[in-house]
């Protein structure tokens, strides 16, 4: 599926075979079978998630490498700043 705009308001959707969807319900059809397919196509993908890089550029730990304690929990739920916001 490719957008293509043809004037400054009017937008059509193109399909794989090349064909246009010109129509709203076209689109629409055309929309709901691409992102109908995107989980299947996710689900399906064979990546190694114990290799994935964090948002720091670290390697992601794995389940057996995390260390968790309830006297470890309980302090980071004390530090919690509860007049905050809990944005980004």
């Amino acid at each position: 599926m490719r957008l293509i705009q043809l004037e400054e308001a009017k937008l059509v959707l193109q399909r794989e075979d090349g064909r246009l969807a010109v129509n709203d319900k076209d689109k629409a059809n055309l929309m709901n079978e691409f992102f109908s397919n995107i989980g299947i196509k996710l689900g399906s993908r064979t990546d190694n998630f114990s290799q994935q890089i964090d948002h720091t550029g670290c390697p992601a730990p794995s389940l057996s490498e995390l260390l968790l304690s309830e006297d470890l929990v309980l302090h980071k739920l004390k530090a919690i700043k509860t007049n905050k916001s809990v944005g980004p």
